[in-house]
């Protein structure tokens, strides 16, 4: 089985699937299998798409895979106070378990009033947030 590539925003012109798939001689279809970790890629196949892709230092675009697969990859945490000790403690248990699963933390802070949580919750999901996290001490069980 292939490794998932991360995905990350870029700026910087890179090369594109296309380009990675025309490197290797494959179709963009099975470059794109390959590097998205799928099983059903032989691994001599595999082995020269990945061998393409860090010839021409392809890195995966997340806002195409994210249009495709209708997929963030991305949770939003809503945290009260993030200068408390414990907070930033659950934050960092969070991200690090969340990251085993690939999947990214979108922060924001809240007054940790309902109305302000909304807002917070809204705007993350509007962001393509797949879940939510609310975080908060002596949390009063309003949203």
């Amino acid at each position: 089985m292939c490794k998932r590539l991360p995905a990350v925003e870029s700026s910087v012109e890179a090369s594109t699937l296309r380009d990675v798939a025309r490197a290797a001689g494959v179709s963009t279809a099975s470059a794109s299998r390959a590097l998205s970790g799928e099983k059903n890629v032989s691994p001599e196949l595999c082995s020269r798409i990945v061998a393409a892709a860090a010839r021409l230092g392809y890195v995966p675009n997340l806002a195409a895979r994210t249009l495709a697969t209708r997929r963030s990859g991305l949770v939003g945490m809503v945290v009260r106070n993030i200068a408390d000790p414990l907070i930033g403690g659950v934050l960092t248990a969070c991200e690090r378990r969340l990251a085993e699963s690939a999947y990214g933390v979108m922060l924001t802070t809240t007054s940790g009033s309902r109305q302000e949580n909304l807002l917070a919750m809204h705007a993350l999901l509007a962001r393509g947030a797949q879940g939510m996290v609310f975080a908060e001490i002596g949390a009063s069980g309003e949203i």
